[in-house]
Order: C-alpha cells, then structure tokens, then sequence
C-alpha cells in the first residue's frame, strides 16, 4: 500500500510537470496575457495549497514541528532567528496549530515571489514551471526559503533605486534566516559594469579558490579549522536539512554546480544579444546570478553547508531565462526552450529521486489525520 502510495504520488509530480510545461508551451506561443494570467494563477494558487496542507512531508518536518511543540511562552529560549521564532510562538500560544503556522509562512513566500515575478517576468508561466521543476515551486520550504522571498523582493528597491526600502527588506530577511546578510551585495552588484570576459575569469577563479581552500583545511587547520567549521555547520544547518547538499561530497557538489549553474550561465551569456546585455533588468539580474556562482564555488570547499549563502542569489534565474526567451528570435526560441525543457525535465527528477525521496514521497496532507 504504501509503495502504490508513492507511485501515485510520483506520477501526481510528473502530471503537474507536464502541465506546467504545456502551460509555458502556449504562452512562448504567444498565449493571450488574460489567458496566460489566468492559468498562472490557478496553477500559483494551487501550489500554494500544497505548501501548507502537508504533513509530515518536507526536510524540515521533524525540527520544526518539534520545535513548534515545545514552545510553553513568550520570548522562550531558542537558537533561531528572531523573526522565526517570535512567529512560531505567536502561532503556537494563539492557535495552538501547526497548519495555521505553515499558512503564515507560505502566503510570505507566495506572495513576495509571485510579485516579482508578475512585475519582471514575461512569461510567468515558464518562471512558475522552471520553480516547480528545481524546487517545487518552494512547496517544500525551510526558513531560508521565507528569507529568501523577501529577497527576491528586495531586487525590486534595486531597479527602482530605493536603497533605504532595500536594506530595510535585508533586515527583515535577517530575522528568519541569517545568511541574508550576504544579500547586500547585491546593491553594489546591480548596477556593476563587468565584462562577459571578466565574469568567466572570476568564476574560474572561484573554482580554483575553491581547491586551494580544501588543502589549506586539510593541512594547515586540521584542528581549529575543524572546530570552527563544525559549529557554523551546526547552526546553518539548525532545523532543517537543506536540499540534497549534505548528503553530497565536495566532488559531487563542484559537478553538480558546473552542470547547473554554468549551463545557466552559459546559455544566458550565448543567447542574449548585446541590446538585452544593456538592458538594467537583465544584466542586474545576471550580474547576481553571476555572483551567486562564485560564492558557491568559493564557500564549497570550506564546508557543503556554505553554499547556502548562495541559495538568494540563484532564484532570479525565474527572471533571466523568462527575459531571454522574450527577447530572442522565434526560431532561437524554440530552440532554448526545447534545451531549458530537457535540462527541467532532469533536474525535475534528480530532484525527486535524490537524498531526500523518503521526505518527499508520499506527500501526506492534513485530510489524511
């Protein structure tokens, strides 16, 4: 019973792939905008549903529901985040439930990443597909995830040259997940006058930074370094497991980036013409993907939890590739699509089948209590 669960489940993921394919299908077609916002609001919509009618399903189930759990009053001694936890607290000593929590969190998520998207993509129904295929659309979060989307909004006071509103939207962030404060590169980054030439030489050098850094540690501090490690290990890594990164060795983490992010990059940087390359959106937000990649290279070999630091930067792909598949020809439209679909269609899968299918699959919800 419990595998034909699963199995079900499986093909349930696979039938919500296909459909958002075909719905990004029609709108490269050029599907109506009425049409196209309307499936992508039942399709965001429903998604949304998901992410806080499930139980027991999700990396972060055990820690955070424990947590939740032996939470007795105000300001109660907790090692995360202030925001986190005041949340959890309100939640708990108000309503006393764990659905109405994953409620809160999830119309923080939606809301801020759906109107970004709307603001900056041309396609939200792709940016809607390619979210589903690499994380599931954020159904799945952890508390980095509500960071994050905070995040993303705050690349709209970049564009808009609000700095102010920008670092105010980082502090908040903050609040949930800590590794936000990496985010403020982004203000100098935006606007940052670089050459595509420039970009290849800083990533190669992040790769090679990278292995130099795994010698020094295993050299030079195998003492201190390991202790130092360790705790910053154990406090990012608090309440949640991350994705697939833990389970993976520095080799795998390395390919895994040069398979993702390069290709990414690469495809953006080959497409795009030089008026695109001019355009504020897009090369703002290429300059923080671009950036992104080098801090998961650089912080890889210092620890695979470190690429963490990096998660904020990689969702503005959701604005790129939108972007990029817009503004080039009809004949190369196809073509980028038919590659970008190939490349969800395997990340959709490692996704699925990777470290964490037992917390994946089957996806329980509240109506099965």
């Amino acid at each position: 019973r419990v595998r034909s669960s699963a199995a079900s489940d499986v093909y349930k993921r696979q039938l919500i792939w296909f459909c958002l394919f075909v719905f990004s299908l029609l709108e490269i077609n050029n599907l109506q905008k009425e049409h196209s916002f309307f499936l992508f609001a039942i399709s965001t919509f429903f998604l949304f549903f998901l992410s806080f009618v499930r139980w027991e399903t999700g990396t972060d189930w055990d820690g955070y529901y424990e947590y939740f759990n032996h939470i007795f009053y105000y300001f109660q001694d907790s090692d995360f985040e202030f925001g986190f936890a005041r949340i959890n607290e309100i939640i708990k000593l108000t309503f006393g439930n764990y659905t109405i929590l994953l409620f809160v969190f999830s119309c923080i998520i939606f809301f801020f990443q759906t109107k970004v998207i709307l603001k900056y993509s041309p396609l939200p129904l792709f940016s809607l597909f390619f979210l589903w295929s690499i994380s599931f659309a954020n159904v799945f979060y952890i508390r980095q995830t509500v960071a994050i989307a905070l995040l993303f909004y705050s690349t709209t006071f970049l564009v808009n040259k609000k700095t102010w509103l920008f670092f105010i939207c980082i502090y908040i962030a903050t609040l949930f997940h800590s590794t936000s404060f990496v985010f403020v590169f982004a203000y100098f980054l935006f606007r940052l006058r670089i050459t595509i030439k420039q970009m290849f030489f800083f990533l190669l050098m992040s790769f090679l930074f990278s292995i130099f850094l795994v010698s020094i540690f295993n050299s030079i501090l195998p003492l201190v370094g390991g202790i130092i490690q360790h705790k910053l290990e154990t406090y990012l890594a608090l309440g949640e497991d991350g994705g697939t990164m833990t389970q993976s060795s520095l080799g795998e983490v390395l390919i895994r980036g040069i398979a993702n992010k390069l290709f990414i990059f690469v495809l953006l940087i080959y497409f795009s013409s030089k008026e695109m390359k001019e355009n504020l959106i897009f090369r703002g937000y290429l300059n923080l993907y671009w950036f992104g990649a080098i801090l998961y290279f650089s912080m890889a070999s210092i620890s695979i939890v470190f690429v963490r630091f990096s998660f904020p930067y990689d969702i503005v792909q959701v604005i790129l590739l939108p972007l990029l598949l817009k503004n080039v020809s009809s004949n190369n439209r196809y073509v980028l699509y038919a590659i970008i679909s190939v490349f969800l269609l395997f990340r959709f899968y490692i996704t699925l089948f990777g470290s964490y299918y037992d917390l994946y699959v089957p996806y329980k919800t509240i109506f099965q209590l």
